[in-house]
């Protein structure tokens, strides 16, 4: 089973691509925030989480104390995701199905990203597999003008109150995703083209 999410806040806002393209994007490996592969990646993502809190950590009691405050600052983590990352097998079979679907040449691989995602929390949730892309929803023109202005970092991506994707084809494309990449689950390879 391949749980799917389609197009998160930075991941949109790093791929982001005009409805014309209507490429599909995937990631393969771990957020860029811990860059290596496979289990030495998730313990060096791990590492790294743990010292940059304890350096956050060390730094609020030490302005506090050098601020004279009566007592120490209290410390607590808000909310935390797991790094999210691709099952390779899933995501070999979901990214044949989708280039079964909407061709080769409109599904392609994304750099990864540091963006915070709770996605990752449902595969390992429910012991299953699980595959993270996103697709393009910007207007053409809009895309065109930030591309052009060196301003694509610039382009609002979801849960932005400006966030507005091309409903047709954005809409469509998502559906078909999704049916696409789950009938290779559920379906025969005979009766999985959509």
């Amino acid at each position: 089973m391949v749980a799917a999410a389609l197009g998160r806040s930075a991941w949109v806002r790093a791929c982001a691509r005009s409805p014309d393209e209507q490429n599909l994007h995937r990631v393969v490996g771990e957020t860029a925030a811990s860059p290596p592969q496979g289990e030495a990646g998730a313990l060096l993502g791990h590492q790294v989480r743990t010292r940059v809190l304890a350096a956050i950590k060390r730094i609020l009691e030490a302005e506090a104390e050098a601020s004279g405050a009566p007592k120490p600052p209290e410390f607590s983590v808000l909310s935390e995701f797991p790094l999210t990352r691709n099952d390779k097998a899933a995501t070999r079979k979901a990214v044949a199905a989708l280039q079964h679907r909407f061709g080769a040449e409109r599904v392609t691989e994304i750099a990864p990203a540091t963006a915070s995602e709770d996605f990752g929390l449902f595969g390992a949730a429910w012991d299953v597999p699980t595959v993270f892309w996103v697709i393009g929803g910007i207007d053409p023109a809009t895309y065109a003008n930030a591309q052009k202005a060196g301003e694509l970092d610039e382009l609002p991506a979801n849960h932005a109150p400006d966030f507005a994707p091309v409903l047709h084809p954005t809409l469509r494309t998502g559906v078909e995703a999704m049916l696409a990449a789950a009938g290779a689950w559920i379906c025969s390879p005979a009766t999985s083209a959509v």
